[in-house]
């Protein structure tokens, strides 16, 4: 992320990019991105990009568990994540499911 900060998660790569627009996953306070791995599967399988990054502090990421520590922070992550998206697979349309 902008300030450093690692962010991990899933992801499954779209079969064609230019059709359908990556879909990101965001979980719930409680949760991790795993809980919905057999419905993103799903939707990848059609052909669909689909990210499920673990929120800073759960799941996957180790590193300051807990909640994000500020709302604005937790905006600039899928700002950031969406960039990424962007410069490594081409995205420019994304889809928000939570």
């Amino acid at each position: 992320m902008s300030d450093g900060y690692v962010v991990n998660g899933r992801v499954w790569p779209a079969r064609d990019r230019a059709i359908r627009p990556a879909i990101i996953y965001l979980h719930g306070i409680q949760s991790h991105g795993a809980w919905f791995e057999w419905s993103a599967s799903v939707l990848a399988q059609a052909g669909n990009m689909v990210v499920l990054p673990d929120r800073r502090g759960s799941g996957l990421n180790d590193e300051a568990r807990g909640d994000t520590p500020t709302r604005n922070r937790w905006l600039d992550d899928l700002d950031d994540l969406t960039q990424q998206l962007s410069e490594e697979h081409g995205v420019t349309r994304f889809a928000v499911c939570g």
